[in-house]
This record gives C-alpha cells, structure tokens and sequence, in this order.
C-alpha cells in the first residue's frame, strides 16, 4: 500500500473513533442529508436567546392573534396589567405594528413597555387637598404642571401601581393618592368654649418655682430647649390632632397656659419631635401638636401655646 493511501486510512479510523464520522461515511462524495423548513424554523425557535425577550404589559384586556391580518383568530386572552414577553416587533401589510409573542401577535398598541402606564379603571370623584399637585407624569419625578384649591372636585377613571389617579377628562394629567381626600373638607366647629379659666381680668401669672416661661421675659431656657410661646386660635391645631388619633380636650390654665387633656401644647420641629411627641417645659408636661416657621432654624425650640 503506498504511504499515502496508508496515512488516509489511518486518519479515518481517527476520526471514526472520535465519533466524526459513521465507518462508512465517505469524506469528499457523500451527498448532505436535506434539511427541511421546518427544521430550520424548529432549530431558529430553539437557538432564541431569553436575554432578548422584553417584559410589555397589558393595557387593557388583551387579545394575542393568530397571524396579523384583520381575520386572525384568537389564540388567547391576557388581562389588563398582565406581563408578556415579547421578542420583536413587526408590521402588516396595512402598517399596523404588532409585538411578537411566542403564543402569536399582539397590537402594539394593546400594550406598554412601563407598567406605571397601566391603570386600573376606577371612575370616581376625589376631593383635592390644599394645595394639591397635577403632574404630567403617573410617578415621583413628573412636574408640577397645576396647584389646586382645597376641595377641588377631581374626576378620575383609574389608578397605577405608583398610586397616581389619571384625570377623566383630561387624560394626561395625574394625581396622587395623599393630595386627595374621598370626601370634602369640611371646617370644624368653632374652637370649644374653654373651661377652668377665670374672667379675663382675674387671670393671673404665677412665675413656676425655681423659674419659668414668663409673659414679660418671653423667652427661656426649659429642660428641653428654648422655649417661647405665642397665641393663636387653635381650632385647626385641636381637629389635626383629634384626626391623628391623639384623644383629648382643649381647655385653657387658670395661668393662661392652652393645654389639650393634661399636657401642655407646643409647637415643635416635627423633624425630630414628631406631632404627639411628649415633652417636658418649664409649664409642665407638653404635647408637640403645632409646629412653625421656627423650626427650620432651631428644631429644638419649643413655641408654648398661651393666651397672653
């Protein structure tokens, strides 16, 4: 045999014994095995990357179709707010843009790439908060585009998943939950007549033992701060409270001190003296239920509520 038939033979067994090559296959002649489209479209559906499916959601009840024409049968249904994988995106004949699913098609405009844009319908009447937003965006960075009066009547047809309502009539301004309110403000009873307080010109000051909080002084230096105090209704300041849980009476010291139960009401930073925070002053044991413009200078200064 001369070498060269004698190198052939030896690199076939090579390579059959690699599992190459049946024994019989034939290296040059042998005619490829004929592949079908089907095969081919079988192999292309298993070589799909999951890395490229995108996440699309339902905007409403969404129907996935057959093929894309305007006779295509209903494969199946998704709800509203239902993920979908999509893996491209196709048009008609007619121009009309489909998402590509492996279940069939979907009309793009069936569904959203951000799920904040899905809302749940909900046709209903809210009622605005003081200055409450309309923003132009259903999330936390959209901007201001409007400021409401308090008791603001609000039509709005849905909600997302960020708790922003969408405008019925005007469907592309949103607001959030906390700036509304289900039922109308209504404005409390005038402040509670005061009880244990003398005729205004028997009340008299007593100066607390070992010092104090005084009319003429003003300002002093309490166990928890600078203290100092004003006068002002406290209608509003007593309902916020009640709102919040916090049980009691407002009723005014023989001394002019405004107290609510048995404490004595403060202003505070509620920064770090949240509203119900107790306290102690130089007038006796306090509630944090005001605050004010002080507070951003000093949030440790407490403001005591008086009738001076």
């Amino acid at each position: 045999m001369k070498k060269t038939s004698k190198i052939l033979v030896a690199a076939m067994v090579g390579i059959c014994a690699m599992g190459g090559l049946t024994a019989g296959a034939n290296l040059v002649f042998e005619t490829p095995k004929p592949v079908s489209v089907a095969e081919i479209q079988t192999q292309e559906e298993q070589a799909k990357d999951l890395s490229m499916y995108i996440p699309i959601y339902a905007l409403k009840d969404v129907n996935v179709y057959t093929d894309m024409t305007n006779t295509a049968g209903v494969v199946k249904t998704y709800k509203i707010g239902d993920v979908i994988y999509a893996y491209g995106e196709k048009f008609n004949d007619d121009n009309v843009r489909y998402f590509l699913t492996d279940d069939g098609y979907i009309r793009h405009t069936d569904c959203t790439y951000d799920e904040e844009n899905v809302f749940y319908p909900e046709e209903k009447t809210l009622y605005a908060k003081n200055n409450a937003e309309l923003v132009d965006a259903p999330h936390d960075g959209a901007i201001a585009v409007e400021y409401l009066p308090l008791n603001y009547e609000i039509e709005v047809s849905g909600y997302n998943l960020n708790n922003y309502y969408r405008l019925k009539e005007q469907s592309w301004l949103y607001i959030h939950l906390d700036d509304t309110m289900e039922t109308a403000y209504i404005k409390p009873a005038p402040e509670p007549d005061v009880i244990a307080i003398l005729p205004e010109e028997d009340v008299s000051y007593t100066v607390p033992s070992g010092g104090g909080l005084t009319p003429s002084a003003g300002v002093y230096q309490g166990p928890s701060g600078k203290e100092t105090y004003y006068n002002l209704d406290m209608s509003g300041v007593i309902a916020i409270a009640q709102g919040a849980g916090i049980s009691g009476n407002y009723w005014v010291r023989s001394d002019g001190v405004k107290m609510y139960g048995d404490y004595v009401i403060c202003a505070c930073g509620f920064t770090v003296r949240p509203r119900g925070t107790i306290i102690e002053t130089s007038l006796g044991t306090g509630i944090c239920l005001d605050t004010g413009g002080f507070a951003e200078n000093d949030p440790y200064q407490i403001d005591i509520a008086v009738n001076w």
